[in-house]
């Protein structure tokens, strides 16, 4: 992998600026108050998050059957098959307790 955007899979490139496009969109028409600031840097946050356990080096944890992230160290590491999670499933990118199947 030499680029960035090769971290992820078309589909999970499509999910993240997706909801980037939204969170952007919303900070451009919501920022008149101190509490619209605030709902635009948790939406940054839960991006930010999306964006490091929704990649295609995301592993998966067998104990407690969940995603593990990938940015967890300073290197990356190779696997050979990833998990990939529901974005709109219970919890998803906020619990990393969420059951998925493994993709193999």
């Amino acid at each position: 992998m030499s680029e960035w955007g090769q971290l992820f899979t078309p589909k999970q490139v499509l999910l993240l600026t997706t909801f980037a496009r939204i969170i952007s969109g919303y900070a451009r028409s919501n920022l008149e108050s101190p509490i619209d600031s605030a709902i635009t840097t948790c939406l940054g946050l839960a991006l930010d998050k999306m964006a490091d356990f929704h990649t295609s080096l995301a592993r998966w944890i067998y104990q407690g059957e969940k995603i593990g992230n990938t940015f967890g160290r300073q290197a990356l590491g190779i696997i050979w098959d990833y998990a990939e999670a529901n974005p709109f499933g219970c919890g998803s990118f906020a619990s990393r307790s969420t059951r998925v199947i493994p993709i193999t």
